[in-house]
């Protein structure tokens, strides 16, 4: 018995010795696996032979064309045929050696052999080779609740810029047209599908669009409201009891924060005003086929944080997106011209941080975010939300349209030159904090920078001579302007300064041909004339020289001036021309002459 206990005892410890070195045998084997190895040579070894043979036809083309090739290969296709259409694009008009088997996985990029398959063990096989590996999208597309609709895919792209389009499902429509942008690493894009309700509350019309219930008469429906509808992802339908929807009623889903996502497809002619005044809405895709006509459409959607214009939308009404404080991204697809009914359409939208528009716009383009004509010459708007120090501008900029910049809270200083004109109210109640205006073209526009309460001193280069009503109007922390011009200024209204509570100096160039400034104030250059007189000075007596013969309007506007000591005698005085409202608001009480004092 003891024997066999022993034999026993060393038969399991055998066992157990023998099990651990299969083991280190696997783990050697795995690591140092014959087969494996074998592959992962053939492997690299076709790709440097595909790569040998690219050479070997890149150098043909450069001896075709003398050496001129001024191009690089791509092709991502894998199409045999050389009489089908994407031949040009296939590997295989390329490589007469290409394998079946690496269909997939190898391309063309560049000149050059790109791997984009999806095998984590050829990726490791190739890493620090220098190849190009392609990134991974998985593109995914779901509902409301999350639900995938499809499969998700994987799709691989050797570009770093991509495009995807959506899938079409019965019963739903995508939010978005299709998904772009540029991608560094493996990206997830996510397309959302609302559902078409069909139980929204409907209005029929008949022959001449007026509403109407009798079914008889009824010809198309217009959208009245939210009905019976439960989704918050909510898709326009087309059609209802057969028949076409093509208006949306003013207020039809005001106050309706359950919605969350909206789509508006191009059967729509018409959106009435403040159709969707303070609705729950995040996203939003409107794709009219007509001028939306309504006003304040969207206004005060306060959760909403982006806007897809779809390729039938042209024209944008006034106040369209009023107040919309979340909206962060407003994208245009169109390839028409883009007019606005004004381009405070986005005023209030505090997180604007970009406009984004269709490469194949004919008139329009973005740059950084920023919305320009196409040919780069005029700027549009500019996001509200966009953070710029220092705002310079492009040499081929030549106007900054009207409202521009206006409730921008983000642009701190500003260089405008090289010719660049200005419209009206650019800048209105922006954040703006110092300005070097030098630009050559002739202010014509008024209110350019009315009510920037930030902005605390101006110096106008040696190319402003003009200036327009109302200019710099209601600046209250204005403290200086400075004058760098030899030429003559056309102020052509003194209100130019209006309400400016804070100015206290005005500065000319001495060589000056019109104006000189006397203690801060400015005066034309023989001293006859009083132009502007700072209301921020705190003197409540002003001495005045009796060479003064003319006295501009609204001199003395909002000022703290009481009490003139004139030194001339009051016949000179009243010989003085006063232009109107140089008194505005009767400040000055007392004119106290050599000779005796005018009460006013």
């Amino acid at each position: 018995m003891r024997k066999n206990g022993i034999s026993l005892i060393v038969l399991i410890v055998t066992i157990i010795v023998v099990i651990i070195l299969a083991a280190v045998v696997i783990l050697t084997l795995s690591k140092n696996n014959p087969i494996e190895s074998a592959k992962e040579a053939t492997f690299k070894e076709d790709i440097r032979a595909y790569q040998d043979e690219l050479n070997m036809y890149i150098a043909k083309e450069y001896q075709q064309s003398a050496g001129m090739r001024d191009w690089k290969i791509t092709a991502t296709e894998y199409e045999k045929d050389s009489t089908k259409e994407n031949y040009n694009n296939s590997v295989y008009k390329y490589l007469n050696s290409f394998k079946k088997k690496y269909e997939n996985k190898l391309a063309i990029k560049d000149d050059m052999i790109a791997y984009v398959g999806f095998d984590e063990k050829e990726k490791n096989w190739l890493l620090n080779s220098g190849i190009y590996m392609s990134k991974k999208f998985t593109v995914q597309y779901i509902n409301e609740y999350g639900e995938k609709l499809f499969p998700d895919e994987e799709i691989a792209e050797l570009d770093t810029e991509y495009v995807f389009y959506p899938k079409e499902k019965e019963g739903y429509i995508s939010l978005q047209p299709e998904i772009s942008g540029t991608a560094t690493e493996n990206t997830t894009v996510t397309f959302e599908y609302c559902k078409i309700c069909d139980d929204l509350a409907f209005i029929g019309l008949d022959f001449n669009g007026n509403e109407t219930t009798d079914e008889s008469l009824i010809q198309k429906y217009t959208v009245s409201g939210i009905g019976d509808c439960q989704n918050t992802w909510v898709a326009i339908p087309r059609t209802h009891n057969g028949k076409d929807v093509i208006k949306i009623k003013q207020g039809a889903f005001a106050n309706k924060s359950a919605i969350k996502r909206m789509v508006i497809c191009n059967n729509i002619e018409d959106v009435g005003s403040s159709a969707f005044y303070r609705c729950g809405i995040e996203k939003l895709f409107v794709d009219v086929k007509s001028k939306l006509a309504g006003t304040y459409i969207f206004e005060e959607c306060r959760n909403l944080k982006k806007a897809i214009l779809g390729s039938n939308v042209s024209f944008l009404p006034g106040e369209i997106f009023l107040r919309c404080n979340k909206l962060e991204s407003i994208q245009f697809y169109t390839e028409q011209n883009i007019s606005f009914g004004n381009t405070r359409f986005f005023d209030e939208c505090t997180s604007l941080k970009q406009f984004l528009v269709n490469s194949k716009n004919r008139k329009y383009k973005s740059i950084d975010g920023v919305l320009y004509t196409k040919d780069g010459k005029n700027l549009v708007l500019f996001p509200n939300a966009k953070v710029v120090e220092n705002c310079t501008f492009d040499l081929n900029l030549e106007n900054i349209n009207s409202f521009a910049f206006m409730n921008n809270y983000n642009v701190k200083n500003v260089l405008i030159s090289n010719k660049v004109g200005l419209g009206g109210s650019v800048f209105e109640n922006s954040n703006i904090e110092s300005v070097v205006l030098d630009s050559s073209k002739n202010l014509v526009n008024s209110f350019i920078f009315i009510r920037c309460s930030k902005l605390n001193n101006i110096k106008l280069g040696k190319e402003i001579s003009e200036f327009p009503y109302a200019t710099f109007s209601e600046c209250k922390n204005l403290q200086s302007i400075e004058f760098t011009t030899e030429k003559d200024i056309k102020i052509l209204n003194t209100r130019v300064f209006e309400k400016c509570k804070n100015l206290k100096n005005i500065t000319v160039n001495e060589d000056n041909q019109k104006y000189k400034t006397v203690d801060g104030v400015l005066y034309s250059k023989d001293g006859s004339k009083l132009v502007i007189y700072p209301v921020g000075k705190a003197d409540e007596e002003y001495t005045l020289s009796n060479d003064v013969h003319e006295i501009y309007s609204f001199v003395f506007a909002y000022s703290k001036v009481k009490t003139i000591n004139y030194q001339g005698t009051t016949s000179e005085w009243n010989s003085v021309t006063k232009q109107t409202n140089w008194n505005y608001q009767n400040v000055v009480k007392t004119i106290h002459c050599t000779d005796g004092d005018i009460s006013i």
